[in-house]
């Protein structure tokens, strides 16, 4: 039965968790805002000690692969690839946007609903996808401006679940007349990636250490 580290450094705040097999273990985040370069490393050392493991017990490292803060996906990686050289383990990506769907989808299941995972993306944008209950993909992930978006033309009279950190601005933008709710789901949580990372060590679909790069989606001088 692995033991999983999860990583998740995408968005304002660190976030660790440790899982065996697709159930969680614990969980340490730290809620000072971009806190990553501080603390990531001694997170990981003390959920590592709290869950009464060595680091040769890990038996795969998951990574929250973005989109998001571009210096935390950073940081995030380059601490991950260091830990997966220095174990001889592997590396798995999940992708931000879909980790928080899931998520979505778990805590809310509506099954005529459309989700609508946002991350903040500075100024008007966010970085955001569209998909139903059965995670099929009406708007595929990209960055959008909020004040361009016409919902009205996107969706029928289903509802609208709408979470991430980009919530108060959606709120703000957003004038609609839909019936949008709005979940307290907002910082991106390492415990999102354990169902997708789990999924993907089963199916060694893992990620080649030394090549890979985080999904920043834009260019970072554009933000």
């Amino acid at each position: 039965m692995p033991y999983l580290l999860h990583i998740e450094t995408s968005s304002k705040i660190c976030s660790v968790a440790i899982s065996k097999n697709d159930m969680l273990i614990d969980l340490i985040e730290d809620p000072k805002e971009n806190s990553h370069a501080a603390k990531l490393t001694s997170l990981i050392e003390t959920i590592v000690n709290k869950a009464k493991i060595t680091y040769n017990d890990i038996s795969a490292i998951s990574f929250s692969s973005g989109p998001g803060s571009y210096t935390g996906l950073r940081i995030g990686l380059s601490t991950a690839k260091g830990l997966c050289y220095a174990l001889n383990i592997p590396l798995i990506f999940v992708n931000t946007l879909e980790a928080m769907l899931d998520e979505m989808i778990y805590q809310y299941p509506i099954k005529e609903a459309v989700y609508m995972p946002m991350i903040d993306a500075r100024r008007m944008e966010v970085y955001t996808l569209q998909a139903d209950f059965n995670k099929n993909i009406i708007l595929p992930i990209q960055a959008l401006i909020l004040t361009e978006v016409d919902l009205d033309k996107l969706f029928d009279d289903r509802k609208i679940v709408v979470a991430g950190d980009a919530n108060k601005k959606a709120q703000s933008l957003i004038n609609i007349k839909k019936n949008i709710i709005y979940l307290e789901i907002e910082n991106s949580s390492s415990t999102y990636l354990i169902r997708k990372a789990y999924e993907k060590f089963r199916n060694k679909n893992f990620e080649e250490v030394a090549y890979c790069e985080p999904f920043y989606l834009k260019n970072p001088n554009h933000k």
